[in-house]
């Protein structure tokens, strides 16, 4: 056997909350699929929050992404180019774009019964489930998606949820703006135009939470 020398260790760091980003842990595991982990050298448990925080949004995520990248598929981009932006990016959509949105849903929808009746589908080659899991998760949320005005009482109650959500939101952004009248958030991509680029994105952002939309008009 090998015996070397050590150095002591006179002075250890404390990391509290650590100083590298959170790990995934369960990210390449099905969610069907029971799996123990064995953390080594760990000194705080943020994988695991973030882990569990992960696993909140990720069907709102694909559901939400799969609804774009399927209308993009399905041609007709030129066309749809201004109804893609309002239902990937606004809050309150018009009449139009409502539509739009209720039928793609619907027609994923119609494809998500089952895990092989979606792997027989024309998507099938494009966006792939692993488990069922998250499947009925994403088929959920086009289901919500899918509901449309002639479904009065559903209709209603889903409307009245959302306003709920977005004053939630609203509440929740005042106050941790406050008073301030700077909005940082999209300064690196302001480049050159940093002086114009803090005007407009705080007027961007006013109108966005007053209205719902990116447009000031």
């Amino acid at each position: 056997m090998s015996v070397k020398a050590s150095h002591l260790e006179r002075l250890v760091y404390f990391y509290p909350a650590g100083n590298t980003p959170a790990v995934y842990l369960t990210q390449n595991i099905s969610t069907d699929q029971d799996a123990s982990l064995l953390l080594l050298g760990y000194g705080d448990i943020r994988n695991i929050l973030f882990t569990l925080y992960a696993k909140v949004g990720q069907a709102e995520m694909i559901a939400r992404n799969a609804i774009a990248l399927t209308a993009i598929l399905d041609g007709g981009y030129d066309n749809n180019l201004r109804l893609l932006w309002n239902i990937y990016h606004l809050v309150r959509l018009d009449v139009g774009s409502c539509l739009f949105l209720q039928n793609q849903a619907t027609k994923l929808l119609s494809l998500a019964g089952s895990l092989d009746e979606w792997r027989s589908g024309p998507y099938r080659h494009v966006f792939q489930f692993c488990d069922t899991a998250t499947l009925a998760s994403v088929a959920k949320l086009w289901e919500l998606y899918a509901i449309r005005s002639a479904d009065t009482d559903e209709f209603k109650k889903r409307q009245h949820f959302l306003r709920e959500q977005y004053q939630a939101a609203q509440i929740h952004k005042d106050h941790v703006l406050g008073n301030n009248k700077v909005v940082n958030k999209g300064t690196r991509a302001f480049a050159l135009l940093i002086e114009q680029g803090f005007k407009e994105g705080l007027t961007s952002h006013t109108t966005y939470w007053k209205s719902g939309t990116t447009l000031a008009d």
